[in-house]
């Protein structure tokens, strides 16, 4: 499942559903997955600097506008679920998102909420950047499936 709505071919790229993992992480307080996911994110966007400014202020980040409003629906997926309404998608919509990328990043925040609340109640500590770095390479090369 994880490698199906992270890695697959969609019309949301692999890199910004993993900004949206790692944003969705940040917001969740759950470092683990956020340094695991923005070290994928800087590796497919090719761009430490460009992610590390998107997860902890993207309104003044390089991200373009349309990616900025998507994070912004993750933003409240995560924090205000209850209140998501036809709005918010007609937003997205009028940003030039379509229905199939907006279930990706639906479907990406969903996963990491779960998966953030899983670690954190598991206990998972992060590892060392480096740590991070090498997996980062490894699952933004080979996806979420393991050999």
């Amino acid at each position: 499942l994880s490698h199906e709505i992270m890695f697959e071919e969609a019309p949301i790229s692999a890199a910004l559903r993993e900004l949206i993992a790692a944003y969705t992480s940040s917001l969740n307080g759950c470092e683990f997955c956020m340094k695991a996911h923005a070290a994928v994110a800087a590796k497919l966007y090719n761009d430490e600097e460009l992610v590390s400014s998107a997860i902890h202020d993207f309104d003044d980040s390089a991200l373009p506008e349309k990616d900025k409003k998507i994070l912004r629906f993750a933003g409240k997926i995560t924090l205000e679920s209850g209140t998501i309404n036809e709005q918010d998608i007609a937003e997205l919509h009028a940003a030039g998102w379509d229905d199939t990328s907006i279930f990706y990043a639906i479907a990406t925040c969903a996963l990491f909420n779960f998966y953030n609340r899983f670690v954190s109640a598991n206990g998972v500590k992060p590892v060392s950047d480096q740590a991070f770095r090498r997996l980062g390479g490894r699952m933004a090369e080979k996806g979420y499936i393991r050999e």
